[in-house]
């Protein structure tokens, strides 16, 4: 899996309410049964910084640059018509084989096992994972966890 889809196309994907476009992007996701909600795993352009810790661009790399899987959390308000996002780089020893969708419910497949979230938990989740600042591996793993909480 290499492919890359652009925001837009997600958030349109879901207000039109149709799986097309993303599937033909050849990226790993789930959405919602009331397509409200969108998780996906692309690669994104990344570099390690100085002190340790990792930055992203929101594009896909370039042959030859550095990158991470990361972890792509959309949501669409139909009564509000609008759209957020916001993301995490997936740690390094965990692979994505694969996403499922079931309710509420989405998990993550990975080597590792499976990490179950929901998504009814983006708006806290997105407080809690947002951050402006390079993270290191350590801090990155322990976020990508946070998805499986309550």
């Amino acid at each position: 899996m290499s492919g890359w889809i652009e925001n837009e196309q997600v958030e349109r994907a879901l207000k039109e309410r149709s799986v097309q476009e993303i599937e033909q992007a050849d990226v790993k996701f789930s959405i919602s049964d009331d397509f409200s909600y969108c998780v996906l795993v692309r690669r994104h352009s990344a570099w390690e910084v100085g002190d340790g810790g990792w930055r992203d661009a929101n594009q896909p790399p370039k042959e030859g640059e550095s990158w991470r899987w990361v972890l792509n959390f959309y949501h669409y308000s139909r009564e509000q018509e609008q759209s957020s996002w916001f993301k995490i780089f997936v740690p390094l020893k965990y692979e994505v084989l694969g996403m499922e969708a079931a309710g509420d419910s989405y998990s993550i497949i990975t080597v590792n096992g499976a990490i179950t979230g929901k998504f009814s938990s983006h708006s806290s989740l997105m407080w809690s994972l947002m951050t402006g600042n390079a993270e290191t591996e350590a801090e990155i793993e322990r976020k990508f966890l946070l998805v499986a909480q309550p």
